[in-house]
């Protein structure tokens, strides 16, 4: 099985993940201990839903169950992966829910999509797993399959062939937890996991041995694979948890070669080195505290700053930043972005395609420009659990952010793509963009004038996904060049069912997300695309992997 990415947080690479159990049995109180785990560190949270449905003492329904708790939880847990978990108690949990009740009761929160990963007891047999399995794959979730054995540690052999079994039934991520009576039990158990990893190829996966003797198993997760490490915020769930703290004091220093970072600013000196922002405007940028933070965190001896810069001057500018040692690139912004595709030395095959850059790294006396905008929307769409591939989308105009969103789209496997434009002359851009996509692709592309309402309308009747690329709804209230009172499209005809994403930032509602969410359309802005883009910014400069976990917490 391949590592995976879930809202940025990888799984079966790097060091083990420190998660945290709620067992509170109101939305309210999950929420708030949610909340308080995510402030001290936990990076994954898990919702036991057993201590919620053990005091469900009024007969509510699964359905609502599920809707209210997991509502909540995905209000706090927006950059945070969420386990939903339903343990019944012959598996250590506290629900005597029979297995049609606790089938029910996994399928409704598959159909909820308000999860991010959802727990399967594989005890219920294999034809039924598997059927959950599909169910959750479907609905673009992942999965972790489980078996506790709560009466002792089963031979190493057994332990091996009972993880490749989770993972055949379809788990993303096979989890098996023993009861540890002593040291040998826990040397047994991590080299199950060692050969089940190693050998078999079985990553990312879960093991630990419980009671006090196995808490070792808990916190070395990335010497013997195992890709979580369940920490305690008060109350442990299970015997040998530790509190969130000491178990990612333990990690990091278990793992020096990927530790938890703590904030290592450098002073600058004769050899700090810079990248920068370039646009107009760049006073609204939130680039420069996401990547000086990061920075800090990564330990990168360079600082990012911000310059107003006019067309006209973008290539005098990049001229004397090519000359200059320490400048490593920048990221170009509206309205450059074209401009400095015809200044690169070397395009990366979207910004060729798109003849649109975003990303500029000077490597050897070349300036090589790249295009992230799309990636980045794509990766933001999947924190929110969306997906384009075979999707019907609209996006809103046809500059260089458009392109680059609607280029990716097509790659992705997106079925039909509507572009609205502004003009006569963007419309030509789109439709040229169109046909060099065609020669790669079969997504439909159609290409239509964003002032002919009743083509709009239809447009968005036909598409699930709404973007706007255009600049409509940016800037501050005293800035005479800002449209912030403006939407690019009438919001009275968006179609209940679609979900809206505004590649704008600054403001964090613009007036097409704010109108958007009066009517309950879900809606969100652009921080998500903007971090997506940011940490691929950090990889092409540098090489180096952006906690994206860690910069969704600084900003939310």
């Amino acid at each position: 099985m391949p590592a995976f990415n879930v809202k940025g947080v990888p799984f079966g690479q790097d060091r083990p993940k420190v998660t945290v159990s709620i067992m509170e049995t109101t939305p309210e109180t999950c929420t708030a201990k949610a909340r308080e785990a995510i402030q001290k560190g936990a990076e994954v949270i898990e919702w036991r839903a057993d201590y919620a449905e053990q005091a469900n003492t009024q007969g509510i329904s699964a359905k609502d169950m599920v809707e209210q708790f997991g509502e909540a939880f995905s209000e706090v847990c927006r950059f945070t992966p969420l386990i939903c978990t339903l343990r019944t108690e012959g598996e250590g949990g506290v629900t005597q829910l029979d297995d049609t009740a606790y089938i029910e009761f996994v399928k409704t929160a598959i159909e909820s999509k308000l999860f991010d990963f959802i727990d399967i007891e594989g005890r219920i047999g294999d034809d039924e797993a598997k059927e959950l399995c599909d169910l959750a794959h479907q609905a673009h979730l992942r999965t972790i399959v489980s078996k506790h054995i709560l009466d002792g540690t089963p031979s190493v052999k057994s332990m091996v062939k009972t993880l490749q079994h989770l993972s055949d039934l379809g788990a993303d991520m096979p989890k098996l937890a023993v009861m540890s009576y002593g040291p040998h039990d826990t040397v047994d158990l991590l080299t199950a996991s060692t050969e089940a990893s190693n050998e078999v190829g079985i990553c990312p996966l879960i093991t630990m041995a419980m009671d006090s003797s196995g808490t070792i198993t808990r916190v070395a997760g990335q010497q013997f694979g195992s890709a979580i490490a369940f920490a305690a915020l008060d109350n442990p769930s299970a015997p040998g948890q530790m509190g969130i703290r000491p178990t990612r004091q333990i990690i990091s220093l278990l793992s020096p070669a990927h530790s938890i970072p703590e904030d290592k600013e450098k002073p600058i000196s004769g050899s700090t080195h810079m990248v920068c922002l370039l646009g107009d405007p760049v006073e609204h940028s939130l680039s420069p505290a996401i990547h000086n933070a990061s920075f800090a965190r990564c330990g990168i001896d360079a600082k990012y700053l911000a310059f107003d810069v006019k067309e006209s001057e973008l290539p005098s500018v990049l001229d004397t930043f090519r000359a200059l040692g320490g400048v490593d690139g920048c990221n170009i912004t509206m309205p450059l972005k074209r401009a400095a595709a015809q200044y690169a030395d070397e395009l990366s095959p979207v910004a060729k395609l798109t003849n649109s850059v975003n990303v500029i790294s000077f490597e050897e006396g070349k300036a090589k420009g790249f295009n992230t905008d799309g990636s980045g929307l794509i990766q933001a769409l999947a924190f929110h659990r969306i997906s384009v591939k075979d999707a019907t989308m609209t996006v809103l105009g046809t500059g260089g952010a458009a392109a680059s969103i609607i280029a990716a789209a097509a790659l992705e496997g997106a079925h039909r793509i509507f572009v609205l434009a502004h003009s006569e002359h963007g419309a030509q851009d789109a439709r040229d963009l169109a046909k060099r996509i065609s020669e790669q692709v079969q997504t439909e592309i159609e290409v239509s004038n964003m002032s002919d309402t009743d083509q709009v309308k239809k447009c968005l009747d036909a598409s699930s996904i709404l973007i706007n690329a255009t600049n409509v709804g940016m800037g501050e209230a005293d800035d005479e060049r800002a449209h912030i009172d403006e939407s690019p499209i009438p919001t009275d005809i968006l179609p209940e069912k679609i979900f809206v994403m505004d590649a704008i930032y600054y403001p964090r509602e613009t007036k097409l997300i704010r109108d958007a969410r009066k009517r309950g359309i879900p809606a969100f802005g652009g921080i998500e695309m903007l971090v997506a883009q940011a940490a691929e910014s950090e990889r092409i400069w540098y090489r180096c992997r952006m906690n994206i976990l860690a910069t969704m917490q600084q900003l939310a």
